[in-house]
């Protein structure tokens, strides 16, 4: 096996399990290659198939047996081991030519196109053994059941292996050096009555109850015959997985009662039936205003806006699990006291399913009953949805922007019933994305009116109502200007005179116009929030104003939220928790993701709350009612490549050269010609890309010009056409590379090569991209799902892994890479959060107490950090809520943390005394002769070094070279 792995492998195998001791059939075809003249090679097919094939018996002494083939040039080495009732067999193919005595190799001696099979005289061949198979927890037993019928049979060694089945029964195994699988698309649509899931229909509740509630009720009724037949499935399941089926059908059985209670709410209260009217109806408007002939097209200030639409359309539909999401939920939304009110609801499903629609719903329904219940004073944040990245962020601030402008000319409509405040969307970023006071807005206001370079932007390219652009190009009238700024304020209209938002879209990207009114939905990326221990305005959010706090809160992409990031968050989360809960509010929190596992240990980390999932899975990973796989309709087709001989960088430039060349060379129709144009390129870091993106503009091209089959089949690669997606973009230009995916083949500005990072993995919805070259093996499992998941929407999707048979993660991958693919999910790691253990504490504590005490105590204003008395009363009650929330989140941290929190009490109060003389402590301003409670992170100072954004994590280091400048 060691001949496997070397540079120039001299062998190549395969493991696998038979269940008798017989004979086995072994068939090997190769090939090598003699030179005829400089420039001529003639191909010599080498096969032991057929009655040429060997068969290798078990020996009766010993555990290995050789066999010569081919002149004794080759020879099939196999060792047996017992394995159980069973025998592990490991059959291997080995060159036996030598090198010359001067250690030159001489290609006419290797080995070529191998292929090896074996297959058992008598017997089978029984599942591979797995550590996956030891059950460690309860969820591990769950997956273990959900996978049972994806077994797999071996494992290659130096390559890939594959099986061939009869039936049940797998008859032969054998090597492939090119393994290729199709993870099948999945089907949202269900049978039966679709009318239920019309929003149009769902709008008329309130003229038709009892024909809309009745259909409701069959939707939920059609949930419950599934479940009743998976049901029956049980006694099929083996006795150690019982109690797994168990768990798992109490689960479907909690969810359908939980839909059922939400068509009983719709079906008694007058006030949620009319929310859920007005709901349905903003996502119809939401829906249509989306679409390619509004929003979804950019358009001139000047040019003429089509007809307004009658929003009555009877084919918009919720998918399936939207509307069961939406059903569920309702409850715990409209009860504050509700049972379900602290469960964390995760929307867990594929990507590209609509997880984004299914809690955008959700958010038209809280805003609408709140109004509905309060009014006016109804208004303020109603909803927060925090995102990890920014480039996630800026994209579903677009969509949701969409969503309530609708909401906003329902209100309009109707202010007796939903208040004379407006339904508005803000987004909460960092500085260097977006301007954070009005005195920034006019100046990046002025630098874009200038035609200066800039990094900033205020995130709305196009009016989210009709697509017009917001800001001109070239040298347009005031007219064209849809931002307005001043010292004072901030706003954004519509430049078009037709669109309904002219005078004023609700919309607002800096940060002293969000305090100054707070938006109805706040979208924010999480590090912002570390901004409450400086900035006491942002209290707003949380219910510190004359506004209630949130009663929803949206945590996208929750697997995002672990490792150093989740840590961080929780604990601050420790601190919102107190502050929303004195301000009374008890906010609902919703999550979504596609990849997660220890999902109930990450909630309690994170929100000190537990969790459940939705759509909860059956008793088989195919069908969990919602979702199910369907082999009929091809999803993605994920092959591997490990080149032998060659470095990575020369087998990427091949590989990508023949990728980008393959829709010039092979009819394909337009559709699928335009799909696989443009190549994603993905990567692990910055310094691969980096690589990639040199050869991008030289060999590729290059290579391009060697294997075209002729000049009119050439495939040319102008820089103009690589678009690097990565962090080093400027924020400013984030939605122009995103725009120009979108562009097809053909059309000006259309991309051929995109090399990226991680920062495509999440939150890029390009329907027509079809073709990835990811090189490396991501770092975790959910990466690797996410990001391949980008390709392949609209038209079958193809994705190559690249492998490094230097790096030995790659190469297990891609010897494992069928078995891997088979059950991408059931592999996804475990993530972990631990906001309460020492480093955390030591890094974050002081700043839940200073939330505390700016947002919920009455020493709020910077001077106020003067005032703090640990003996005081309110502050003393403070601090036991605040550790009896962390002891929710991590019950053997608990102790600790009191007696962290008395240490960081008693550095504050000395601060306090040691500060007095100078004119008094201060949280941050007062100037340098002032002592400051906090510092930022990386300065000195007596203060506590405080995070800026959660993402600080770590301090950078200015490593001086010796001769640098020289």
């Amino acid at each position: 096996m060691a001949l496997a792995g070397q540079l120039m492998p001299s062998s190549v195998g395969l493991s696998f399990v038979v269940t008798k001791r017989s004979a086995l059939r072994i068939e090997v075809t190769a090939a090598r290659y003699l030179r005829e003249d400089r420039q001529k090679w003639r191909r010599q097919p080498l096969a032991a198939t057929g009655t040429a094939a060997l068969y290798a018996e078990p020996p009766s002494v010993g555990r290995r047996t050789d066999h010569y083939l081919f002149n004794r040039d080759a020879s099939v080495a196999v060792v047996w081991r017992e394995f159980g009732d069973g025998i592990l067999v490991t059959v291997s193919l080995v060159n036996e030519r030598k090198l010359s005595d001067q250690g030159r190799l001489d290609p006419s001696d290797c080995l070529l196109q191998v292929t090896l099979r074996c297959s058992p005289v008598e017997g089978g061949i029984a599942p591979y053994p797995s550590t996956l198979r030891l059950h460690s927890d309860r969820e591990e037993e769950e997956i273990a059941l959900l996978y049972r019928k994806v077994p797999v049979f071996a494992l290659g060694h130096g390559a890939a292996a594959s099986w061939e089945a009869q039936g049940d029964c797998v008859t032969s195994v054998q090597t492939t050096f090119l393994p290729s699988h199709v993870v099948p698309d999945v089907a949202f649509e269900l049978p039966g009555d679709q009318e239920a899931l019309s929003l149009n229909y769902l709008a008329g509740l309130e003229q038709d109850p009892e024909g809309v509630i009745s259909r409701l009720y069959a939707f939920v009724e059609s949930y419950d015959r599934w479940a009743e037949r998976t049901r029956t499935g049980r006694d099929n399941i083996a006795r150690p997985l019982m109690e797994a089926a168990d768990r798992l059908l109490e689960r479907v059985d909690r969810a359908r009662a939980r839909m059922r209670e939400g068509v009983h709410l719709l079906e008694q209260d007058p006030t949620a039936r009319r929310a859920f009217v007005l709901a349905n109806r903003a996502m119809l408007m939401q829906m249509v205003r989306s679409g390619p002939r509004f929003a979804g097209t950019g358009r001139a200030w000047t040019d003429r806006l089509p007809a307004a639409p009658d929003y009555d359309d009877p084919d918009r539909r919720w998918r399936p699990f939207q509307l069961a999401f939406v059903l569920l939920s309702l409850p715990s939304i409209v009860d504050t006291e509700h049972d379900d009110r602290d469960l964390v609801d995760l929307i867990w499903f594929p990507t590209g399913g609509g997880k984004t629609e299914a809690y955008l719903g959700l958010v038209a329904f809280t805003v609408f009953h709140r109004r509905l219940t309060l009014g006016d004073a109804g208004a303020g944040t109603t909803v927060i949805t925090r995102y990890t990245l920014r480039l996630l962020t800026a994209q579903q601030f677009q969509r949701a922007a969409t969503l309530i402008c609708a909401c906003e000319l329902i209100r309009r409509a109707r202010p007796e019933e939903l208040g004379t405040r407006a339904v508005s969307i803000g987004i909460w970023v960092g500085g260097n994305n977006s301007p954070n006071n009005f005195a920034d807005a006019v100046d990046l206001l002025q630098t874009i009116r200038n035609h200066e370079p800039t990094t900033k932007s205020f995130q709305v390219e196009r009016c989210p109502w009709c697509g017009t652009h917001i800001l001109p190009t070239g040298n347009a009238p005031d007219d064209a200007w849809g931002v307005h700024a001043d010292n004072n304020s901030f706003r954004i209209n519509c430049p078009n005179v037709d669109c309904d938002f002219h005078i004023s879209l609700p919309v607002s990207s800096v940060d002293d116009a969000l305090y100054t009114d707070p938006p109805t939905l706040l979208v924010a990326t999480v590090d912002k929030f570390a901004r409450f221990t400086r900035e006491p305005r942002a209290g707003v959010f949380i219910g510190t104003g004359v506004d209630p706090g949130p009663a929803l809160i949206i945590q996208d992409e929750f697997h995002l939220i672990s490792g150093p990031l989740g840590t961080v968050v929780g604990l601050y989360e420790a601190a919102f928790d107190v502050a929303m809960a004195r301000h009374g509010t008890r906010p609902k929190i919703v999550a979504s993701t596609a990849t997660i596992r220890r999902a109930d240990a990450q909630s309690r980390g994170v929100f000190g709350r537990p969790i459940a999932l939705f759509p909860p899975s059956g008793l088989d990973a195919e069908d969990s009612y919602f979702v199910r796989s369907d082999p009929g309709r091809p999803g993605r087709l994920y092959a591997g490549v490990m080149p032998q001989g060659h470095t990575p960088l020369t087998a990427m430039v091949h590989l990508s050269a023949a990728m980008l060349n393959a829709p010039v060379e092979l009819p394909l129709g337009p559709q699928a010609a335009d799909a696989y144009w443009t190549l994603i390129a993905y990567h692990n870091s910055l310094r691969e890309l980096g690589k990639t993106v040199t050869l991008a503009h030289d060999d590729i091209p290059a290579r391009l010009g060697v294997i075209a089959p002729a000049e009119d089949d050439r495939r040319d690669l102008d820089d103009a056409e690589i678009m690097e997606l990565t962090s080093n973009i400027p924020p400013a230009d984030i939605p122009r590379h995103l725009q120009r995916l979108f562009i097809e083949r053909g059309q000006p500005g259309a991309v051929s090569f995109v090399p990226s990072t991680n920062m495509i993995s999440v939150g890029v919805d390009v329907p027509r991209l079809g073709l990835m070259l990811v090189v490396g093996q991501p770092k975790t499992t959910a990466e690797y799902i996410q990001a391949t998941s980008r390709v392949g929407r609209r038209q079958p999707g193809l994705v190559v892994s690249l492998y490094s048979p230097s790096k030995p993660r790659d190469r297990s991958h891609y010897e494992s890479f069928i078995p891997y693919h088979t059950s991408l999910y059931r592999v996804v790691e475990p993530t972990s959060v631990t906001p309460f253990s020492v480093p955390a504490r030591t890094r974050a504590l002081h700043a839940g107490l200073v939330i505390l005490a700016r947002h919920v105590h009455t020493w709020r204003d910077d001077r106020s950090a003067a005032a703090f008395d640990p003996k005081d009363p309110a502050w003393r009650t403070l601090v036991a809520e605040f550790i009896a929330r962390a002891r929710a989140a991590d019950p053997d941290e608990a102790a600790d943390v009191a007696r962290h929190v008395e240490q960081l009490e008693e550095h504050w109060a000395g601060l306090v005394d040691r500060a007095h003389p100078l004119g008094g402590l201060t949280y941050t301003g007062g100037g340098r002769e002032r002592i400051q409670l906090l510092r930022k992170f990386d300065m000195p100072g007596l203060g506590w070094p405080t995070l800026d954004s959660m993402r600080n994590v770590d301090t950078d280091a200015r490593v001086l070279v010796r001769g640098e400048g020289q």
